[in-house]
C-alpha cells in the first residue's frame, strides 16, 4: 500500500488510482469509506497470496505504464540521506570521471516506473536505482553522510515545463525541518507535497524560493526567503513537516558573493569542468549552471579543474568539504535578511586580488538635485538596499578595462556618437535598482547593473573599450 484516501464508491477509488501522480498506480482496494493505492501487482510480487479481507474490492490494472501528461518527470533531492527499506541495483553511466549525478538521473528517467527513486553515493561515484520511493515510508528516510537521496517526481503546468526542463532537480527536500517566518502565501487542504511545489513553481507575484508542507494538516507556505537568506530562522520541527527549497529559479536570481576557503573541494562533487584556466572562470561555470543550482565550486590549478557542487555547508554541513592540498573552495555567503539579488556580505573572501580603481564624481549638472537617488529609495520604502546614502552623497568608482560579468545587465543608454557618460551616470542614478554600470566605448552603450563588485572581484573581467 502505497497511499490512503477517502472515498466512498469503487469508482471513486479507481479513478484515484488512474490519477495518481507520486507514483505508478496499478491496483486498489476500497472498503468502507478508504481507498488504498498500491504501486504493486501480481506481476511485481508473483506468488506472494493476497490478505482475505471480506467486504474489500480488489482491482489490478491490466496493463500500466508510466505517464505524467502535462508534465514532466523531475526530481526531489534530499541531501545526506538513504532510503533504508529500499532494495538497491547499479546503475552504469557511461563515464568513468568523478560527477555523475547528471547521468545517473538520466539513466533512471529512461527506466520510468521501474525505477522511482536513485540514490547516489559521492565517496564512491557510484548510483543506485531503488524499488520504492517515500510515499507512506517517510520514516524510512535516514541520514548518511556523502549519499543523497532522488525520489522521482511529476509535476505539472506551464510554468513547470518552463522552469526545470533542463534541470537535474527540481527541488531540494528536507523532512522535520522549516524555515519560521511570515508566508508570502498560504493555502490550505493541498493534498500532496508535489501540489505545494507546483504553487511555489507558478507564483507570481513573488519570487517563490522555498516553500513549508505539513502532510497531516495539507497546509503549503509560500516564502521569498530561503535557509540561506534566513539561517536564523530555519528550524526543526515535526516529522510530517517539510523544507522545499525551489531548484528552478534563474541563475540570476542568486547573487550573493562568494567566500573562500583553502585547501579544500566539495565532497558531494556533482559536475567537473576540465580545461578551466583561472578561478574566475570556475565561478562562471558555477555561477550561470542551467541545470543545477550551484551552491559551491573549487578550482584545482594544477589539472584545471573546476568542481561543481548543489550542496554546501548549510545543506550538509561540515560535510560538505574534503580537504585538498592546492584546491581553493567557494561558497555562497549571503547576507542575514536581504533578498538574494540585494545581498553582500561585509568583508571581502580570503586572498581576494585588490584591482585598482579611480573615484570620480557623477553630479555634472550642479543645478540638479543630488538626492534623486535617495529620492527613489525613500518610494521604495521597507526595502533594505546597499547604495542607500543617508549622511554623504552618492558617486561613483571608475575601473578602468574591466568589466562586471554578472549583475543583471540592461541597457541603460546608447549614442552613435558617443561621448554619453554624463547620461549614464544620471539615469543610474535616477534608478534605485542600479548599483553600477559598464560603458562600452567601443558601441557607445552602457549597460546598468543590479549588483556591484563589492566583495565580488572575481566577477571583474579584463576588458578592452
Amino acid at each position: 500500500m502505497d497511499d490512503v484516501l477517502f472515498s466512498r464508491t469503487v469508482s471513486d477509488c479507481q479513478r484515484f488510482c488512474d490519477d495518481a501522480r507520486a507514483f505508478q498506480c496499478r491496483s486498489f482496494s476500497q472498503k468502507n469509506d478508504r481507498c488504498y493505492l498500491s504501486g504493486d501487482d501480481s506481476g511485481t510480487l508473483p506468488g506472494i497470496p493476497k490478505p482475505v479481507d471480506p467486504g474489500s474490492v480488489y482491482k489490478e490494472k491490466i496493463c500500466s505504464k508510466s505517464t505524467c501528461e502535462g508534465g514532466i518527470f523531475t526530481y526531489e533531492k534530499t541531501t545526506g540521506h538513504f532510503l533504508r527499506t529500499a532494495k538497491e541495483e547499479p546503475l552504469f553511466p557511461d563515464t568513468s570521471t568523478p560527477g555523475i549525478t547528471e547521468k545517473c538521473s538520466e539513466l533512471c528517467t529512461g527506466l520510468d516506473s521501474d525505477c522511482p527513486s536513485f540514490s547516489l553515493d559521492y565517496s564512491g561515484q557510484r548510483c543506485f536505482k531503488l524499488d520504492r520511493n517515500t510515499q507512506i515510508r517517510g520514516d524510512s528516510l535516514a541520514p548518511r553522510d556523502g549519499t543523497n537521496y532522488f525520489e522521482k517526481i511529476c509535476l505539472k503546468g506551464f510554468d513547470v515545463r518552463n522552469r526545470c526542463q533542463n534541470k537535474v532537480w527540481a527541488f531540494e527536500r528536507v523532512p522535520g525541518k522549516m524555515l519560521d517566518v511570515d508566508p508570502d502565501q498560504i493555502y490550505e487542504n493541498i493534498s500532496l507535497r508535489r501540489g505545494c511545489e507546483e504553487l511555489c513553481l507558478r507564483e507570481r507575484e513573488f519570487i517563490c524560493r522555498s516553500a513549508n508542507y505539513d502532510s497531516i494538516t495539507l497546509k503549503c507556505t509560500l516564502s521569498r526567503y530561503d535557509r540561506r537568506m534566513l539561517g536564523t530562522e530555519y528550524k526543526n520541527t515535526s516529522k510530517y513537516s517539510n523544507y522545499l527549497e525551489n531548484n528552478c529559479i534563474e541563475p540570476n536570481q542568486i547573487t550573493c558573493p562568494y567566500m573562500k576557503i583553502e585547501n579544500a573541494y566539495p565532497r558531494y562533487l556533482d559536475e567537473v569542468v576540465r580545461n578551466i584556466k583561472d578561478e574566475v572562470a570556475c565561478e562562471v561555470q558555477c555561477s550561470f549552471n542551467e541545470k543545477i543550482i550551484c551552491r559551491s565550486f573549487a578550482f584545482y590549478s594544477s589539472a584545471s579543474q573546476c568542481f561543481i557542487s548543489g550542496d554546501d555547508i548549510i545543506s550538509a554541513s561540515e560535510g560538505a568539504l574534503q580537504t585538498r592540498p592546492g584546491t581553493d573552495y567557494f561558497q555562497r555567503k549571503c547576507k542575514e535578511g536581504l533578498s538574494h539579488r540585494d545581498n553582500q556580505i561585509d568583508s571581502f573572501p580570503s586572498g581576494s586580488e585588490e584591482i585598482q580603481t579611480t573615484r570620480f564624481d557623477m553630479d555634472f549638472d550642479r543645478n540638479r538635485r543630488p538626492t534623486s537617488a535617495t529620492g527613489a529609495m525613500n518610494k521604495r520604502k521597507g526595502k533594505s538596499e546597499e547604495r542607500y546614502c543617508s549622511f554623504g552623497r552618492l558617486t561613483y568608482e571608475k575601473t578602468t578595462g574591466y568589466e562586471l560579468i554578472r549583475g543583471n545587465p540592461t541597457r541603460l543608454y546608447s549614442e552613435r556618437d558617443g561621448g554619453i557618460i554624463e547620461q549614464c551616470a544620471s539615469r543610474c542614478d535616477e534608478d534605485a535598482d542600479c548599483k553600477g554600470f559598464n560603458m562600452d566605448y567601443n558601441r557607445n552603450e552602457c549597460q546598468s547593473l543590479t549588483a556591484n563588485s563589492l566583495n565580488n572581484l572575481f566577477n571583474l573581467r579584463t576588458s578592452s573599450g
